[in-house]
């Protein structure tokens, strides 16, 4: 049964406390009170007043006893009266948690609370928040709090060698994580960049002049000199290299000849890199110093903002009495040096990666292109061996042909005798294992032919001689006339495999042998390009919709908060990915102690060397990049693969679409350039390719990256190393193509989203199906379910050592975070935290959308009650489920939020309790736009027709079609969030309640809606309501918009409400009324939200909540949850708010009168009678007539029944 409004108060007062006038003001029109009052204290207050009693105020009761002269240590702060202050504050800052929380967690929690306000710039902005919001009460004891921080005097003094430690870390950890310290760093690489790299203008410059330098350099008569020099000392080497070959003859030449032309070109290469260097460094001197100004005045500017709202803030809080102007100079003039101070010390590390010399080669290489030596392939030895191999097949044709076997051709390479010299009599042999065994690769500029050239142009004489013979005899070429020496015989040979039918495949199958893969990198590259090259050949037409939708995902994920999650789920990624190195290191160093395999110890001591490796490169990113790009550049395809996407799976450009608007392509390129997004893409992606290649390098050959980059050997570099690592890369970013011929049945899934998103219309809806894709990969790839992949593949013997093992690895990685995550689900309980949210230090931050952490908790705390026989809630259920599928379709809040709610209208998920409108938006649209004559419709009380196109349609479709457009100034939202910021207008609007094209004015605006706002002004169609809720009292505003920038979500301080909720893994929206009535729904929240509060707050202290089981307490929460209801209901609904409020709530009784077929019949007969309005906008009058014709029906309802019957 449930309670009413006076026994709810006598629950949390005392009878002794109640008014005489036990009605409590309800039922009298004469005596109302505001039941959404948002003072703290007005239910005290208004029983005070009740009683005759008066209270007193806020202003007088708080004197301050602080002696900022005398100095305390952390432990004073414990002190009652220290303590009381300190707790007082916490609460109203950080919330109710801080009312049971003991003395040590709440003075460690302040104090790391202040150094944070006083060093991160993010924090800070959450303070002047905090005392924006805060009332006289509040500021009163912030400023006693602040005197109390400030009488702590320097850890370094008072804290004992813990203190110091802790303050050290804290300090370090404030400012390490503070992105404004960044901030000037970016502004100065932009400054550098804009004379280097980045400005197309100045990118061109700095080219044009080193390129002219180069030129100048190569036309000097020194440089022809050296180049001479060079000539002539290479060809007295590779003399004495055949001589001890025994090599002679026109082949011998030719090496020669080649040796000289080699030796002149790297001569030219050396001498204008060189000159290039020297004008790119004297380019690079101004832009140095431009990058040193650039981040001086920023970091400086940025220090002053901060120090200018600090001091605010102290004002505010009685702390400070004045604007100390001394002060403000000091710290700008400190961060402007300390900035420049870190980029010269971090300059320190460039050269770190060990990574420049291999710059410089690949530089030298690119200069002088493919130098071919003609040196022969093969040792003597082995030379004698490959003669044999071609007279034996050549003598075996004879043979045939002698026999009648086969007949003469006008062939020199007969098909049988190519296949033959290449891969032997038996297939296993022949030319391609004499060569396998000499270790010879065939890398991208090589053709298995040019072995065969190679050996036939170094055949001994006797054997040409006995070859020519053969030939001769077998075939009905005649040699003497075409080829007199082995040069020509290897020339004619080299340009007649072309036109042999088997060469394709002969070659393959040697190409296979030499280049043997022993990491599975090449089928993994194969199906990459493949992919690539198919998107680019398939769709060739223009589509203008598929390139405006192009455009609109690359805006939409230009913004700082999108790239902050991009970095923060590659940063998770690399962290698993080492941990999975580490446990490689152990299982294959197990394995080498226990069978004595050197090659194993040796692979052992690979997975520890590249984790110092990964350190350096990161110390030295810029080194490392280009490497990277240098790298690439030799290897086109791979780079075609890594350069089609950007962030997580968006094209780079809309070039596929046969469309290229130069103004288009540069705004939005600038947009994502200054949001971090191409750079955050391109860093990521060099540090993890170059660290897999150099892992996979030293793996199957035993040599590093930078020792193969600085001698050039490129041809080590194959296919199977680079495809294994492009895989990783591409994981890393969430980004790989997973529909594949590699991927076996999961492509056809995968196929199908990526398709649903890249279809023109429908990624609007589905923006990011590669991604989401990636998602389900990664979540299946490290967990245990990949075992039974990987035990398959080992039975089937089709797996190699080496991967394996590393899919084993990540799958125990994986298993292992998901158990910690399990684990961790209980401390998230015992602190009352919900499935996303973590507490750092005094704040508690929502990770839902910061990938793959919000599935290790999702999936986590289901595993946790699996495990220990607790029932999983269906929210348990559904918070896993969104994390694998729609709920990561973006990576960012905003937009996750945004894309939910569009397809929470496209998708019926409940009834009019929890659905509403969302659950009739389908049928809204098809009625909109419908031709004249149907009937009325009624939907839950909401009564259309379907001729009637305006308002209604424009509802129906308003909110997602306004989502879609916002998407296009996703850009703006930093600058918004700072104008609201400023302003103290970012609050959270509710465009339910907007009407007609309002819903889609304000959801199109949402990016920019606080600088419309400034310029034109508080406008009604894009201003709208303010949202409210049950579980909070009045408007909803971000605790620190500034953190929401980078991605942050930083949660208000919890109420009891809220609190309860968590404890009881219930979603507070899950809570609110939600109606057809969005009016109405503001006034029941609001209303409820402060009784609510009061009752949770009972509930909370209570003896014996909190030891309930989850069942017990959900139950609980339930029943008085539903008896404020129905006290607020009772309340509403008798009109004891009066004025508007008591309008909103009979419309609201309205629509719940009678049944659905009365309330349908009544339209039409109003309908009829001329009333053209919505139920929404009824008058008084007109609802009566309306409640009247339902009143009448219910009548005549038992009369009309019995007419039935007798019919």
């Amino acid at each position: 049964m449930s309670e009413t409004y006076e026994e709810i108060m006598q629950s949390v007062y005392g009878q002794d406390t109640l008014p005489k006038n036990n009605n409590m003001g309800l039922d009298s029109k004469a005596d109302q009170v505001d039941l959404r009052n948002t003072d703290a204290d007005f239910i005290k207050n208004w029983f005070a007043e009740q009683k005759g009693e008066t209270t007193a105020s806020t202003e007088d009761v708080f004197e301050s006893t602080s002696n900022r002269t005398s100095k305390l240590k952390q432990t004073d702060l414990m002190k009652p009266q220290n303590l009381n202050t300190i707790r007082e504050y916490m609460i109203a800052k950080n919330g109710i948690d801080y009312q049971d929380y003991d003395a040590d967690k709440v003075v460690d929690d302040f104090v790391e609370n202040m150094r944070w306000f006083n060093t991160n710039t993010i924090s800070t902005a959450g303070e002047v928040v905090f005392m924006n919001r805060a009332n006289e009460r509040e500021k009163q004891v912030a400023g006693e709090a602040y005197k109390l921080y400030d009488k702590l005097g320097s850890f370094w003094e008072n804290d004992g060698l813990y203190g110091r430690a802790e303050g050290i870390f804290d300090y370090v950890s404030a400012a390490a994580r503070d992105p404004s310290n960044y901030i000037g760093l970016i502004t100065g690489g932009l400054a550098k960049a804009g004379t280097l790299t980045i400005a197309q203008g100045g990118k061109l410059a700095v080219k044009k002049a080193a390129t002219d330098a180069a030129k100048r350099a190569i036309k000097r008569g020194s440089t022809k000199k050296a180049a001479e020099k060079a000539g002539k000392e290479a060809a007295e080497s590779v003399a004495k290299k055949l001589e001890k070959m025994e090599v002679s003859g026109p082949a011998a030449k030719l090496a020669k000849s080649q040796a000289v032309t080699n030796a002149k070109k790297l001569t030219n290469a050396k001498i204008a890199q060189a000159a290039s260097k020297l004008a790119v460094a004297n380019a690079s001197k101004g832009a140095n110093r431009n990058a040193l100004i650039a981040t001086a005045v920023t970091d400086g500017a940025i220090a002053f903002m901060q120090d200018d709202s600090i001091q605010d803030i102290y004002i505010e809080a009685n702390y400070q009495d004045k604007y100390n102007r001394t002060q403000a100079i000091l710290t700008t003039a400190m961060g402007g040096l300390l900035a420049p101070l870190a980029m010269v010390g971090a300059s320190k590390f460039k050269g770190a990666s060990g990574f420049s010399e291999g710059v410089d080669k690949l530089d030298i290489l690119e200069r002088t292109g493919d130098m071919e030596d003609f040196l022969p392939m093969l040792d003597k030895k082995r030379q004698k061996k490959a003669a044999d191999t071609i007279r034996k097949a050549y003598d075996s044709w004879a043979k045939k042909v002698a026999r009648g076997k086969e007949l003469k051709g006008d062939s020199i390479l007969p098909e049988t005798v190519f296949k033959e010299i290449m891969l032997g009599p038996d297939g296993k042999s022949g030319l391609a294992e004499i060569a396998r065994q000499a270790g010879v690769k065939i890398p991208k500029t090589k053709t298995v032919s040019d072995i065969m050239t190679n050996v036939i142009r170094y055949l001994p004489e006797e054997d040409f001689i006995e070859i020519s013979k053969l030939v001769e005899g077998s075939t009905a070429i005649k040699m003497g006339e075409l080829a007199s020496t082995p040069l020509q015989f290897g020339d004619i040979v080299a340009s007649s495999i072309s036109g042999v039918g088997s060469s394709l495949s002969v070659m393959s199958e040697v190409k296979r042998r030499l280049n043997k893969t022993v990491l599975g990198g090449n089928e993994i590259l194969g199906a990459a390009i493949d992919n690539v090259d198919k998107k680019n050949i398939d769709e060739v037409i223009k589509q203008p919709l598929g390139y405006a939708q192009n455009v609109w995902k690359r805006l939409l994920v230009s913004s700082p908060a999108t790239t902050a999650a991009n970095i923060a789920g590659f940063g998770a990624f690399a962290l698993g990915q080492s941990a999975a190195d580490m446990m490689n290191f152990g299982l294959v160093g197990a394995k080498a102690v226990l069978t004595g395999n050197k090659d194993l110890y040796r692979q052992a001591k690979v997975y520890t060397r590249i984790q110092g490796q990964k350190m350096r490169n990161f110390a030295d990113p810029l080194t490392t990049y280009d490497a990277y790009l240098k790298l690439l550049d030799s290897k086109p395809k791979v780079k075609k693969v890594l350069f089609e996407t950007v962030g997580t799976g968006v094209e780079r450009s809309g070039e596929r679409f046969g469309i290229n608007l130069p103004v288009v392509e540069k705004i939005v390129g600038a947009a994502n350039d200054l949001t971090g997004v191409r750079i955050q893409d391109s860093l990521t992606k060099s540090q993890m390719f170059m660290a897999e290649v150099d892992k996979y390098l030293d793996l199957k050959h035993g040599r590093t990256l930078s020792d193969v980059l600085a001698k050039g050997d490129l041809n080590l570099i194959d296919e199977d190393i680079t495809g294994l690592a492009l895989d990783t890369t591409m994981k890393s970013v969430f980004a790989k193509d997973y529909t594949g011929k590699d991927q076996g049945a999961i492509r056809n899934l995968a196929k199908v989203v990526e398709s649903v998103s890249s279809t023109p219309g429908l990624g609007f809806v589905l923006p990011f199906g590669r991604f989401m894709n990636n998602v389900v990969a990664s979540a299946y790839q490290w967990s245990p379910l990949a075992y039974a992949g990987i035990a398959r593949d080992i039975a089937k013997k089709s797996a190699k050592p080496i991967k394996s093992r590393e899919a084993f690895a990540r799958a125990t990685v994986g298993t292992s975070a998901l158990l910690y995550a399990a684990k961790m689900s209980e401390s998230q309980e015992e602190q009352g935290l919900g499935t996303f949210e973590l507490r750092n230090g005094s704040t508690v931050v929502d990770v839902t959308n910061v990938y793959p952490l919000s599935y290790l908790l999702a999936a986590g705390k289901v595993i946790n009650y699996a495990l220990t026989g607790k029932p999983v809630t269906p929210e348990m259920k559904k918070d896993l489920g969104e994390q694998l599928a729609i709920g990561q379709v973006s990576r960012d809040i905003q937009f996750g939020t945004d894309l939910s709610n569009t397809l929470d209208y496209f998708i019926p998920t409940g009834g009019s309790d929890v659905g509403g409108e969302r659950t009739t938006m389908l049928r809204d649209f098809y009625n909109a736009f419908t031709e004249p004559g149907s009937e009325i419709r009624e939907d839950d009380g909401v009564f259309k027709r379907a001729y009637q196109f305006g308002s209604d349609a424009s509802e129906a479709i308003g909110k997602p079609l306004g989502n879609i457009v916002a998407g296009a100034f996703r850009p703006l939202d930093p600058i918004n969030k700072l104008v609201g910021f400023i302003t103290e207008t970012d609050t959270a609007k509710d465009p339910r309640q907007a009407r007609g094209f309002g819903k889609f004015n304000q959801s199109a605006t949402r990016y920019f809606d606080n600088i419309l706002e400034v310029l034109m002004g508080e406008t009604e169609s894009i201003t709208g309501e303010s949202l409210r809720v049950a579980s909070r009292k009045g408007e909803l505003y971000d605790p620190n918009p500034l953190a929401r920038i980078f991605g942050l979500k930083i949660l208000p301080g919890r109420t009891a409400t809220e609190k309860v909720y968590s404890l009881a893994g219930i979603k507070a929206w899950s809570k609110d009324q939600r109606s057809n009535i969005p009016a109405y729904d503001r006034i029941f929240n609001e209303t409820m939200a402060p009784l609510l509060e009061r009752r949770m707050a009972v509930l909370l202290n209570g003896t014996g909540f909190q030891e309930l089981d989850l069942t017990a307490k959900r139950d609980k929460v339930t029943d008085v949850v539903r008896q404020v209801r129905k006290t607020v209901s009772d309340a509403v609904q008798s009109g004891a708010t009066g004025g508007p409020d008591y309008m909103e709530a009979l419309r609201y009784k309205s629509l719940r009168n009678g049944s659905s077929a009365q309330r349908t019949k009544a339209m039409k007969e109003m309908r009829k009678e001329g009333f053209k309005a919505n139920i929404k906008d009824f008058n008084y009058d007109e609802l009566r007539i309306f409640n009247a014709k339902i009143d009448v029906q219910q009548l005549l309802a038992p009369t009309e029944f019995i007419d039935t019957l007798k019919e």
